[in-house]
C-alpha cells in the first residue's frame, strides 16, 4: 500500500430523530403498553385468561395507533386533535388573517399572523455596520436574529477548504454555546425552483472576474 494514500474525511451526521419510547415505538405508545402488560398480569394472576388477552390484544392495538406517523410526523390522533381545533376555530371565524383598519387586534397593527402575532420587528446595526432586523417579543424578552448564508454554488471545494468550512462551524457551535444569553440557534435549509438567471449570472460574473487576463477558448466554449 503507498504511503501517499489520501483520506477522504466524511462530514455529516444527519440522522431521523429516535423515539423516546421502547422497541421503536412512541412514549404514549410505551405507556399504553407499561399499562397493558400491568393489567395483564394482575388478570393472570386472578385466573382470567380470556381478559388477559383481550386487554392485551386492545393495548396492543392502541399503541399501534398512537405510534402510527404520517409523512410530517404526526400520528392519528394528533391529527384528530388538529382537526377539530381548526374545525372549532373555523366555525367562530378566527381563520381568516385581517390587517390594518379591518383587524381583529385592538392597535389595528399589520402584524405576522400565527405564533408570531405577538411580535414586532426591530431594525439594528451590528458590530460591522450591517443592517438586519430582529423579531422582538415584548412580554417573553427574547429576540430572534435571521442569518442567511447561501452555497457555494458553481465554486468546486477541496478537502482543505470543505476542512476549515467544518472547524469555523464547530467554532461558531462551540462560542454560540458558551453565551448564556443565547436560548438556541437553528438550520433551515430551503431550496426554491431556479427562475433560469442564476446560471447566466454566475458566467457573468465571472467573465467580469477574469477581466482582460486571457482565457482559453476551451474554457469560453465551455462556459458558453
Amino acid at each position: 500500500m503507498s504511503s501517499n494514500q489520501v483520506i477522504v474525511r466524511q462530514y455529516g451526521n444527519i440522522a431521523e430523530d429516535k423515539t423516546a419510547g421502547l422497541l421503536g415505538f412512541s412514549m404514549a405508545s410505551t405507556v399504553v403498553l407499561g399499562v397493558g402488560s400491568v393489567l395483564v398480569f394482575l388478570f393472570i394472576m386472578a385466573s382470567q385468561i380470556w381478559v388477559a388477552a383481550g386487554v392485551a390484544v386492545a393495548a396492543f392495538i392502541v399503541a399501534t395507533v398512537l405510534g402510527s406517523k404520517d409523512r410530517n410526523g404526526r400520528s392519528k390522533p394528533e391529527r384528530w386533535i388538529a382537526r377539530g381545533m381548526f374545525s372549532r376555530t373555523e366555525k367562530k371565524n378566527r381563520t381568516t388573517y385581517k390587517a390594518g383598519p379591518t383587524s381583529q387586534i385592538p392597535d389595528s397593527s399589520f402584524r405576522a399572523p400565527g405564533v408570531l402575532a405577538a411580535t414586532e420587528p426591530v431594525s439594528f446595526t451590528d458590530l460591522f455596520d450591517h443592517h438586519g432586523v430582529m423579531l422582538w417579543h415584548p412580554k417573553l424578552k427574547t429576540g430572534t436574529v435571521f442569518v442567511i448564508a447561501n452555497s457555494s454554488g458553481l465554486g468546486l471545494l477541496d478537502q482543505d477548504r470543505v476542512d476549515r468550512m467544518v472547524g469555523t462551524w464547530a467554532a461558531f457551535q462551540r462560542d454560540a454555546g458558551s453565551n448564556t444569553e443565547l436560548v438556541q440557534v437553528s438550520v433551515t435549509t430551503q431550496s426554491t425552483t431556479d427562475p433560469g438567471e442564476r446560471l447566466p449570472d454566475a458566467v457573468a460574473v465571472g467573465r467580469a472576474q477574469a477581466g482582460s487576463q486571457s482565457v482559453p477558448a476551451f474554457a469560453r466554449a465551455t462556459m458558453d
